[in-house]
C-alpha cells in the first residue's frame, strides 16, 4: 500500500480512522486512488499468496517440500 496513492493508513486505537475517512471523502481524486489500488493488486490471488506463505514455511523448516507432502 502506498500512502495516499493506493490507500490510506489509520492510527489505532483512537480517532485515527475517523480522520482518515474524513480526508478520503474530501479528496477530489478518490476515483484515481481507487483505480491505482486495483492496479496494484491485479494479478494477486489467494492461491498465490498461500503458495508463497507455504514456500516460506518450507524454507524455514529446512527444505521440506510441501508439494511432496501434499
Amino acid at each position: 500500500m502506498e500512502e495516499a496513492r493506493t490507500g490510506m493508513l489509520a492510527e489505532a486505537p483512537g480517532d485515527g480512522l475517523g480522520a482518515v475517512l474524513d480526508r478520503m471523502v474530501r479528496r477530489s481524486d478518490l476515483e484515481v486512488m481507487g483505480r491505482a489500488a486495483r492496479r496494484a493488486v491485479a494479478g494477486r490471488s489467494w492461491a498465490a499468496t498461500f503458495d508463497a506463505l507455504l514456500d516460506d514455511y518450507a524454507a524455514m523448516a529446512g527444505g521440506w517440500d510441501r508439494r511432496i507432502a501434499a
